[in-house]
């Protein structure tokens, strides 16, 4: 065997990718984290909720869609593992899905990647291309909806012919669709591509794949039109929205960073030019014109003498991410992890003009070079931004951070990313124990009745061990008498009387007599961070008191003690 055939083996290309993701980040598989979002909303609300809740989990004001990438290993993490080696599930099961897209193509029968060589360069692009190497899609659960886009599209292009696709490839691949069209929307932005390829292939299993990825697709699009109808989108998503800028934006960022990488990174795109360079001043319909007519003519060029309908495909396949992408970023502006499937699916359509053979065309030639210049490029920024990829100082280690949680619930957790010192990513964990037993406790209480007169305080005292750190705690509240001059409040007392916060009744009620009150302990979207408590772990009395100057009562009924609800169902 020639030494150029052992290079191209599939298993040494595995066994390279492996140790290129190795490489890139060896502290964050060997002490794993959670990043963001993935612990300060999701892994924190999946904890303190239940193990069917977790799977169903949607975040309010976050996500439009569900997504299992993010739901089946957080809750498992949270359930079923210690608490301690939560990220290390998370971060595991983030690797696995992530190699996925490597052994489809490696091991797969592609239209695109139809040889060893084509095979090599397509793993490259799924890994070095300068839009995948944004270092916030890596090894975490809430970025993984990008993966499973690209996991889509490596099935989107295998030939399905029913004489040599194996039973259990052809289930394979039934389950993954299902997975990833339930982990976000990059599955259902190529529903038209499943459509039309087996509208042309006419055979049985493209139809099971569409039909698979439409109903995902249907499932998902259901989701958000009730999410839009109970208004609970994200202000920063859609709405921001601009026609004009659009095209810009995904030939700067879909097109020109695929390719050159860092030098658009740098500055060097048009809409910087607009600002600073030789084009200020100039209309923005007139850039916009200018854009799009450069981009129709770049991919007239690139389709123009396919050889067969699935480059016409993949171009299809870009255009439909590339503009729901844009559609659905924040703030419009569709770059970082909304430009790896475009930049992907874009280098694909150069690779597929690339005819191998003896001797190399000038179009294979020079489509090649640019190639080579953005696998490059990609290549010098792949362990860029080590803050955020490698324990820096002072950089938050879970083992440590829970070890400190154990000895006081009440403390802030630090997360993932950079910087450190930023609350955005640190969260409060409520012990499920004191919440359970608190919610046992409160549910052996049909209702609450004080009286008070002559100005004497009347108590209604409740043994606890300890409040969760987040909690709500909802209850009817009922004053007749003289309903103007009264005092009403929860105290929250240690053992020994001390004092470490209280709740105003009266403040809830306002003005009315009779309503259904709720007691936050931290305001999750205000004040994530802001304790309304001095201590939570410490209180071992809740103190219901009333106090008037004439005869009043209170009636506390349908008492209740939840986490914060932060899902949408």
């Amino acid at each position: 065997m020639s030494f150029a055939k052992i290079l191209l083996d599939k298993r040494i290309i595995l066994f390279f990718i492996v140790g290129l993701v190795a490489y890139r980040s060896p502290d964050l598989l060997l002490y794993p984290r959670f990043w963001a979002e993935e612990g300060t909303l999701y892994f924190k609300s999946i904890y303190e909720n239940g193990f069917w809740e977790g799977l169903y989990f949607i975040p309010r004001y976050t996500a439009e869609y569900i997504t299992m990438s993010v739901n089946i290993p957080l809750t498992f993490a949270a359930h079923l593992f210690p608490l301690e080696y939560a990220p290390t599930v998370s971060t595991y099961f983030s690797l696995v899905i992530l190699l996925i897209p490597f052994g489809i193509i490696l091991w797969g029968d592609s239209y695109i990647w139809d040889s060893p060589i084509k095979k090599l360069l397509a793993c490259l692009i799924v890994l070095l291309a300068p839009t995948s190497t944004d270092a916030e899609i890596w090894l975490n659960t809430i970025n993984l909806q990008v993966h499973c886009g690209i996991i889509s599209i490596s099935i989107l292009f295998e030939r399905l012919d029913s004489q040599t696709l194996s039973q259990r490839k052809r289930w394979l691949y039934r389950l993954l669709l299902i997975f990833c069209g339930l982990s976000g929307p990059y599955t259902m932005f190529l529903a038209p591509v499943f459509l039309l390829k087996a509208w042309y292939e006419k055979s049985r299993e493209p139809l099971w794949h569409f039909l698979i990825v439409f109903a995902m697709s249907s499932v998902q699009a259901s989701l958000f039109l009730i999410i839009n109808h109970l208004d609970m989108v994200s202000p920063t998503k859609i709405s921001q929205f601009d026609w004009l800028r659009a095209p810009i934006y995904i030939f700067n960022y879909h097109i020109m960073t695929p390719l050159m990488g860092l030098w658009v990174r740098l500055g060097a795109n048009v809409e910087d030019f607009m600002i600073t360079g030789k084009l200020a001043g100039t209309s923005l319909l007139l850039v916009c014109l200018a854009t799009v007519t450069t981009t129709i003519i770049m991919f007239y060029w690139l389709v123009r003498n396919r050889t067969s309908i699935y480059r016409l495909f993949l171009l299809i396949a870009f255009v439909c991410v590339s503009l729901l992408v844009t559609y659905g970023s924040m703030r419009g502006t569709p770059y970082g992890r909304y430009a790896v499937i475009p930049g992907i699916l874009f280098l694909l359509l150069i690779l597929d003009n690339i005819q191998f053979g003896r001797k190399l065309n000038l179009k294979s030639s020079f489509l090649l070079i640019l190639l080579s210049i953005s696998l490059v490029m990609g290549f010098t920024t792949f362990r860029a931004g080590e803050y955020w990829m490698a324990y820096t100082e002072g950089a938050p280690n879970w083992h440590d951070e829970i070890t400190q949680w154990r000895q006081d619930s009440d403390q802030l957790i630090t997360s993932w990313p950079y910087p450190w010192h930023d609350d955005s990513w640190k969260l409060y964990l409520s012990r499920r124990d004191l919440l359970t037993e608190l919610q046992q406790k409160i549910h052996g209480i049909s209702e609450i009745k004080l009286v008070s007169k002559d100005n004497q305080w009347a108590e209604k005292t409740l043994i606890i061990n300890g409040l969760p750190i987040d909690f709500h705690f909802i209850f009817i509240a009922l004053v007749t008498g003289d309903t103007q001059r009264y005092e009403a409040e929860i105290l929250c007392l240690g053992e020994h009387g001390e004092h470490y916060g209280k709740y105003s009744i009266k403040t809830g009620l306002n003005q009315q007599t009779h309503a259904i009150l709720g007691v936050y302990s931290v305001d999750r979207r205000t004040q994530p961070h802001t304790k309304q408590l001095e201590k939570y772990q410490a209180v071992k009395k809740l103190v219901f008191r009333l106090k008037s100057n004439t005869s009043t009562s209170l009636e506390l009924s349908d008492l209740q003690i939840t986490t914060q609800k932060m899902s949408v169902f």
